[in-house]
């Protein structure tokens, strides 16, 4: 009499005697953090690092970074868990490149509206709400602060000109005064007067005039500028004016001043700063080159080193080589 055969399904814990047939199920399912990373995934990372190259970032860097910080050593050795993390590093950069073009935007701003008839109030402003009066330490929320404030203020005071009634003098009548028959002599004696007076007002005036003109002199002088061809540092001098306050006045210390394109398609406007320049000595800036290079679309511009960054700003403590200045 044969026995029956017995089929037992798995592979473990089972105790059977007899003719056993044995089933044995696997699958070979890989959690994400073992799945390679997929071709259309590498495209997104491509164009994402793009993006950021455009903005004026370092390809290079921020691959060093993204490996650095999924240790991995080439895009092909990461995992589809690792191409979520690298987005996530690439947004980041995204964000802090977007939040320091608003805040360099701000900054602009507010100089605009402050300078130079509010500079004591904002300095003012700044110290007592924020414990610094260099805009450039501040955050966006802070920012956006003190242009708020100044903004209304100054819009409250053209309104209140705007609204102001006339005075009540102005108002007035002027009363007639009756006329009375004069002697000759005293006429004549009061046209020599008014003659006289009218001669001395003559000087104040031309006087007045000529100490204008002196002071416009003055101040022309001491304006920064350059001839150049190129079309892009023509437009941007006005911005770099109004961002390095140090060009304007130590500009008649600089010499060699020139301008030239680079074959990556940056502009750089150079100067010497003279080894008599009358700059602070903390500066560290007498004698040297500085160099202003500006993005090829005229955007935005970096200064390399620390010296000539304290000498554009004209002080002491200055972003670091990487910071742009936005200039559109």
């Amino acid at each position: 009499m044969s026995k029956e055969k017995q089929t037992v399904n798995g592979d473990v814990g089972n105790v059977v005697s007899g003719d056993v047939t044995i089933h044995n199920y696997s699958a070979d399912i890989l959690p994400s953090a073992q799945q390679p990373i997929s071709l259309l995934q590498k495209r997104d990372l491509h164009r994402l690092m793009d993006e950021l190259v455009d903005l004026g970032e370092s390809k290079r860097e921020l691959w060093m970074t993204i490996h650095t910080k999924l240790n991995t050593k080439t895009v092909n050795e990461m995992t589809a868990a690792d191409y979520h993390g690298a987005v996530e590093i690439l947004q980041r950069y995204a964000q802090q490149i977007q939040n320091m073009k608003d805040c360099n935007l701000l900054v602009s701003k507010i100089m605009a509206l402050t300078d130079p008839g509010y500079r004591l109030d904002r300095d003012r402003y700044c110290l007592k709400h924020f414990g610094t009066t260099h805009l450039k330490g501040l955050d966006k929320e802070q920012l956006q602060a003190v242009f708020g404030y100044f903004d209304d203020l100054l819009n409250i005071r053209d309104e209140s000109k705007t609204l102001s009634p006339p005075s009540e003098s102005g108002a007035k009548s002027v009363a007639t005064v009756p006329t009375r028959s004069r002697k000759p002599h005293v006429v004549v004696l009061g046209g020599a007067l008014v003659l006289v007076a009218i001669f001395f007002v003559g000087m104040i005036v031309f006087a007045g005039k000529w100490g204008n003109a002196k002071a416009v002199a003055s101040t022309e002088t001491s304006v920064f500028n350059i001839k150049t061809n190129d079309k892009i540092i023509e437009y941007s001098i006005p911005a770099l004016r109004s961002m390095f306050p140090g060009l304007n006045k130590y500009s008649d210390d600089f010499h060699s001043v020139s301008s030239y394109k680079q074959k990556t398609g940056w502009h750089t406007l150079k100067f010497t700063v003279s080894a008599k320049a009358s700059v602070p000595e903390n500066y560290s800036v007498k004698g040297k080159v500085c160099y202003i290079n500006i993005n090829p679309d005229g955007s935005y511009a970096r200064v390399l080193t620390a010296p000539c960054r304290s000498l554009l700003l004209d002080q002491q403590s200055t972003p670091d080589s990487k910071y742009r200045f936005i200039l559109k």
